[in-house]
This record gives C-alpha cells, sequence and structure tokens, in this order.
C-alpha cells in the first residue's frame, strides 16, 4: 500500500440534550498479519472488532462479573461480511463481541473479539458490519449504519505485508451545543513508514471512495459543516499539548506556520504527535491566536 493510509470515521458527536432511545453506539475494524513477512502464497491474518452498543438495550449487559467471565454484549448481534474483492477467499465471522468495559452514566456497553482467518497473498477485502438502530442523532437517528475496513494484503514496497492503522478514540463524544471544540483522534500504525490522515466516511455515491463500497448506510453526512482552515500567514503560532496530570506542563508543540506535522484540508486541521503519551494521564490542547 503507499505511503497514504485513511482512518475512516463513522464519528459520533451527541448533542447533550438529545434522549438516547436505540442501541448501536459505533465501532472499529482492524486487522494485521500474525507474521509481516511473506511466506507463500498466503498469510494469516488476526482481525479485530470492536463495538459499543446502549447497555441496557441487551439481557446480557456488561457488568463486573460479565467482564471477569468473558462474556458476550447480545447474541446474535450480526456477521462481518466481505462485500467487495476476494470474497470467495473470506469467511463471515460473527460480530458478537465480549464486554471489555461499560459506563451506567452514558449507559454504554463495549467489547471486542479477536479471529484469525488465512487469507490470499495480493488480495483486498472491503467487510462491513451493518444493521439498524443507530443512535439518536441529528443524521440518520434510529436508522440504518455501516462499518467497513478494507484489508489489503498486496505486499507493500518495503516486502512486509500491511497492517490496517488503529485508534482508540471514544465510541460516543459528548460535547455541548453551541461552543468550538477540539477534538484529538490519537492515531497509529505498525507501517511506521506510512502517513496517517483522517476523512469522513462517504456512501460511494456520487462519487466512489477508497473502498468503493457504501462505509455508513443512512448516517452519512451530506456535508461535513466547518470553517475552512488555512495555514496562519506567519510563523510563530504555535499549537501546544499540554498534560494536566502534570501541572498542565506543556509536552508538544507545533509551528503551525510552517511545521510539516500540521496538515490542512478543507475544514479539518490534522496534527502528527508523535509523543510518549503515558496512559493514565490527560491532555488538552492550546492555539496562539493568529
Amino acid at each position: 500500500m503507499g505511503p497514504y493510509r485513511v482512518l475512516v470515521f463513522v464519528f459520533l458527536a451527541a448533542l447533550l440534550e438529545l434522549t438516547v432511545g436505540t442501541h448501536f453506539r459505533g465501532g472499529i475494524i482492524t486487522w494485521r498479519a500474525l507474521n509481516t513477512t511473506p511466506s507463500g502464497t498466503h498469510a494469516q491474518i488476526l482481525i479485530h472488532q470492536r463495538y459499543s452498543w446502549r447497555r441496557s438495550y441487551w439481557w446480557s449487559m456488561c457488568t463486573t462479573t460479565t467482564i471477569t467471565n468473558q462474556q458476550i454484549i447480545g447474541s446474535p448481534t450480526g456477521t462481518l461480511d466481505c462485500n467487495v474483492g476476494s470474497c470467495g477467499a473470506f469467511t463471515s465471522l460473527s460480530a458478537d463481541v465480549i464486554c471489555t468495559d461499560y459506563s451506567t452514566l452514558i449507559d454504554c456497553s463495549s467489547g471486542e473479539v479477536y479471529d484469525t482467518l488465512t487469507l490470499p497473498l495480493s488480495s483486498t477485502f472491503v467487510v462491513g458490519f451493518y444493521g439498524g438502530n443507530w443512535l439518536a442523532l441529528a443524521i440518520g437517528g434510529n436508522s440504518y449504519w455501516q462499518v467497513t475496513s478494507k484489508i489489503d494484503l498486496t505486499v507493500r514496497p518495503d516486502g512486509l505485508i500491511n497492517t490496517s492503522p488503529v485508534t482508540t478514540t471514544l465510541p460516543v463524544i459528548y460535547r455541548t451545543v453551541g461552543v468550538q471544540h477540539i477534538h484529538i483522534i490519537p492515531m497509529s500504525d505498525a507501517d511506521s513508514t506510512d502517513t496517517l490522515r483522517c476523512r469522513w466516511s462517504t456512501d460511494n455515491t456520487p462519487t466512489s471512495n477508497t473502498n468503493g463500497y457504501d462505509e455508513c448506510a443512512s448516517v452519512c453526512a451530506p456535508s461535513v459543516n466547518g470553517m475552512l482552515m488555512n495555514r496562519p500567514s506567519r510563523n510563530g503560532t504555535y499549537v501546544y499539548f499540554n498534560d494536566v496530570t502534570l501541572n498542565n506542563t506543556v509536552v508538544l508543540k507545533y509551528d503551525c506556520g510552517w511545521s510539516p506535522n500540521v496538515i490542512y484540508s478543507g475544514s479539518t486541521m490534522v496534527i502528527y504527535a508523535p509523543f510518549a503519551w503515558v496512559p493514565g494521564h490527560n491532555y488538552f490542547v492550546t492555539f496562539d491566536s493568529g
């Protein structure tokens, strides 16, 4: 795969005054080869599915007991199927996930499941999990959704098998209406030479997306409402990453006027921030005016 890797987000920004009435809360599908060095015509691929659901919907809701006993969230929730590509070589997988965490405050259960498939090299598989009862948001509430991922087993120019990028962003992000917010989406990729970029999911019409398939069903945004972002006209306009746990210490900063780690695209600004982020610490971002 080329040097640019894309994470596609069906992004949930729930308005605080809405009442949650449906049960799917979003998810992500990632994958990697158990051995990234090619050997023969096939490779074992570990596929990771993580989904979140309204906790009170399923009789088998997440609790500390279900986490300890590695019980699933609901059943059956559906299947992960191949929609485009060498689908004859792909076996559909259960989308039932084992409970890993939950929140009583936002009524949400989350879980994950891992499966291993032996798949042919030099092949691609656009896989997806499809269903209904989307979170009651402004776009597509109570309607159908699609979570899509592309497994590309083309051997890279460096001779290794691809690995998908990953993120640890939350399934539901609550924001106050009418207030400007900055949301940090952490991303990483085992293919360290790749450049990661974000984009909004699309339904593949009227023009094709990179997956060649519907990525969001009825919850695709018709357009992303945002302000056009341009690189500042002068240097010395910084973005700062601050560690709350260390008394708001600045741990990373970039000059938005020239730094190649700050990428502008339409109404989106992507900041590439390679840093040894500490689990359990809280961070926030501030900007200079300019």
